[in-house]
Formats: C-alpha cells, structure tokens, sequence
C-alpha cells in the first residue's frame, strides 16, 4: 500500500483530538494575542466611526387651528402630519438652526418621524456631546413654527413639554461588546485553523499513524518525560520514572530481537531532525543494554553538533577525544572511556568538525568498529540527524543497522519515508524505528497509569535506580 493510500486510511481512522489539544494549547499565547490586538483594533476603528451620541428628544402633536372634528380627519391628518415631519428634516431649518447657534455646520443631526396611527412627531437631535444636542433641540423648538407655517394651513404643531437636560440620555454604540464579540470570533478562526492545519499537516501523532505510515518496524514509544530539575533524562538518574524506564527496557527488548536475528553487533541512532532526542534515546539503550548484561560502546559520532559529554556530564581532554583518533593523534585505548562494572563504555566528541565526513571517511574509523567489536557485545553510534547533514550517508556504507528517533508532531511521515529510502540505498538496514516524546493527554505528563502499573509499583514510580530493592526489568 503506498503512502497516500496510507494516509487516507489513517484520516479515515479518526482525528487525533489530543494531539490537536496539545497544539491549540501550546500556541494558545499567540491566539490570545493575535485575537486581542484585533479586538483592541476594531475598538479603537468603531469608536472612531460610530461614537457614542447623545439624543435628545420631543413629542410634538398636530391640532386644527379651529379645533372642529371635520377638519380632523384620518386622510387630512397623515397628510399634514407627513408635511410637518418633511418641514423639521428640511434643510431650511438645518440653515436656521446653523444661524441660532452661530456654526457653519450643525454639531449633530436633527431627525422627526410620524408616530404611526397618530398625529404625533418624534423630533430627536443627536450629537457627540449633551450640551450640543440640548442647543440644536432648543433652537429647532424655537425656529420650527417659521418653517412649517407656510406647508400645514389650518393645522398647528405644539410641542408637549420642555426640553430637559436631564432627559438627554446618551445612546452606547456598543464598541466594548462588539470588540469582545470580535476578539471571540478571531480566536475560533485561528483555533479552527490551527486544528486543520494539525489534521493534514502529515505529521507523525500517535503510535497508529505511525505503524501505518512509516516504512519500517515499530520498536516502541517513549512517552515525554519532563526535565525539571534533572540535566538530563537518563536512566541512572533516580528521578526519572517508572514509565519511562518501562518504555525503554520494551525498546530495548525488540532492538535485541532484531540484531539477534540479523547477526550484527554496531548500530547507529539517527533522526530526521534536530531536537527529536536521538543523543538520550542512544544513552539510555545503552545503559538498558548494560544492565541485561552486555558489553557496550557508546560512540559520539554526531562531530556537527557532539552532545554526548553533555548529556552524561564529562570533561573530556582534547586529547581523547575521538577526532584525536581519526586524525592518528591518539591510541584506541586513549579514546575508550570504561565504567567500573566494564559493561558501559563510551567514545566522546566535544568540538565541532566542519569536514567530519571526509574524516568518517577515512580507514581509522573502520578500523574503530573493528578494533571495538572485537571486545563489544554492541556499538551504538550517536550521528547527525540524516535529514540535515551528510555524515549519515557516509555511514550508512559501514554501519548495517539503523535506528530511527521520531519526535511525536515534529517530523512529516513523507520526509521520514524519504530518509529510510536515503539509509537503505547507502546501505545500512533500518532496523525499525521509536516514536519519542509521546503526549497521550492535553494537559500534563504521561505517568505509570498509562501502564496500569501504578497500583502495583507505586512505589517505585520515581524510577528503578532510586530503590536499592528493585531489579531492573530486562
């Protein structure tokens, strides 16, 4: 089956929400902050263009001059209340209004309409400030019989009331809710978005899509494994748990199967990218490998960005380190780093070798594998991640097995399909490969639950080196 058949299996399988929850949650401060600058925009754009008014009004009613019923009729009192309401929004009393405050343009609006069924006018004047709507009201009051005599005839319109400035209300042009509104609608876009994006971006999510995508076994999966406090994440270190020391010793069970079947001792632990945790995963294989029994060699090989010595916080003299060796400055036992129990052994690179893989190249590093499978149950070479720097393509010609780290989320199942190609036609084998750093919740660590362990081993949940009593689990 080739790969987009795969991948429409694997979207037809169902959407890996927790993975999507973990991405909307880690890039949650940029939604937030995206969706608040925008409201803070539209805010600021819609006060600009529809501030808040402040209208005051006045009911006016129409009446016969001679007050008799025959001339207050249906037909006769919509028509003139009809003139009436054109009079007030005229532009003659705009003009005299402009006179009586003394502007050249009026502060505000004045606007009259009918009541309906009624012989009754609402006048309003709308302006951005209280005492301008008051002015133009009290001038449209005093100016509009000039106006409207002339159209009504025999009708009169008399204004009920006064006009108050208490009664000025001021009308909301609701800018705080619409920009509250704004900012919500702008984080569901970005969220939707990002949960799209996350769905067919080819990524590698879960366990599933991995078995089903990628062209090579499936070894294990690493669940992440929060630093805190720890330098690093090994399996000497007390503090790391349970579940991951698990998870380890199950890799290391069908890496064992694989290398029985296939006769070879050397290896190397590559990825596609950098940050995958290749360099812990090749630490921890080892000291997993030590603790069942075999002897085993560590080799730093990554001479781009050499991580070893960090990881397991050693000062290495320049004089042993493995460049000394390749260059014919040092002895093979002068780069040999032995524990004390004489199972784990390690070869450190410290400093970064622009031309590494013309040194790879050379005879002194076969003549390194050589010298060390001799005395070595297995070596395990930490190496450059393949998708980035060439070293790996030279070292797929000496080495016959390959492991794969893949990063949950980081890598797209394409480009990893690619590098396997790329090691395979070098010629190593590809061994398999182990998903690291598995989220399998939004929120917080994955813990020895995932194993449903932890009423059994609760106890030693903080991991196997920090309790004298328990064995390590091969």
């Amino acid at each position: 089956m080739d790969y987009d058949n795969r991948q429409e299996e694997v979207k037809e399988s169902g959407i890996d929400y927790i993975s999507i929850g973990r991405t909307l949650l880690k890039n949650i401060p940029y939604i937030l902050m995206l969706a608040f600058t925008i409201g803070v925009c539209f805010f600021g754009i819609w006060n600009r263009l529809r501030p808040n008014e402040y209208v005051s009004k006045m009911n006016m009613v129409v009446i016969s001059r001679d007050n008799t019923l025959s001339s207050l009729g249906e037909y006769n009192i919509s028509n003139v209340v009809g003139r009436c309401v054109s009079s007030l929004n005229s532009d003659v009393l705009g003009s005299r209004v402009r006179e009586e405050l003394g502007t050249g343009k009026l502060p505000g609006t004045i606007q009259a309409q009918s009541v309906e069924g009624s012989n009754m006018i609402l006048l309003e004047t709308r302006a951005l400030t209280a005492e301008d709507s008051f002015r133009m009201m009290s001038a449209a009051l005093k100016n509009y019989a000039k106006v409207s005599s002339y159209l009504t005839g025999g009708y009169l319109m008399e204004k009920i009331g006064s006009p108050l400035a208490s009664k000025i209300t001021c009308e909301s042009n609701n800018a705080l809710a619409l920009a509250v509104t704004v900012f919500i609608l702008v984080a569901i876009i970005e969220m939707s978005m990002m949960s799209i994006v996350s769905i067919f971006s080819g990524k590698i999510q879960n366990t599933m899509q991995a078995k089903k995508l990628i062209d090579a076994d499936f070894l294990g999966e690493i669940h992440f494994e929060n630093k805190y406090a720890k330098k690093s994440i090994l399996l000497s270190n007390p503090t790391v748990s349970f579940t991951y020391s698990e998870e380890m010793s199950k890799t290391a069970t069908m890496l064992l199967r694989k290398l029985e079947k296939s006769g070879d001792k050397t290896f190397m632990v590559t990825s596609v990218m950098e940050n995958e945790g290749k360099s812990t995963i090749a630490a921890n294989l080892a000291l997993k490998l030590a603790s069942r029994g075999k002897k085993v060699l560590l080799v730093d090989a990554d001479m781009k960005k050499p991580a070893l010595y960090r990881i397991l916080d050693r000062e290495i003299p320049k004089e042993r380190d493995i460049n000394a060796y390749l260059e014919g400055k040092a002895s093979y036992e002068d780069i040999i780093f032995r524990e004390k129990n004489g199972l784990v052994n390690y070869c450190f690179s410290t400093k970064t070798i622009m031309e590494s893989d013309i040194l790879l190249k050379n005879e002194k590093a076969k003549e390194l594998l050589a010298k060390a499978e001799e005395e070595m149950d297995y070596i395990i070479l930490d190496v450059p991640p393949a998708g980035i720097i060439r070293d790996v393509e030279v070292l797929a010609s000496i080495i016959p097995q390959t492991i794969l780290v893949i990063r949950q989320n980081m890598a797209k199942a394409r480009n990893v399909n690619d590098i396997i190609d790329l090691l395979e036609r070098g010629g190593t084998e590809v061994a398999g490969f182990v998903l690291n750093a598995v989220c399998s919740r939004v929120v917080g660590k994955a813990g020895a639950k995932i194993y449903g362990y932890k009423k059994y081993y609760g106890r030693y949940d903080r991991g196997p080196a920090n309790n004298p009593d328990m064995k390590v689990r091969n």
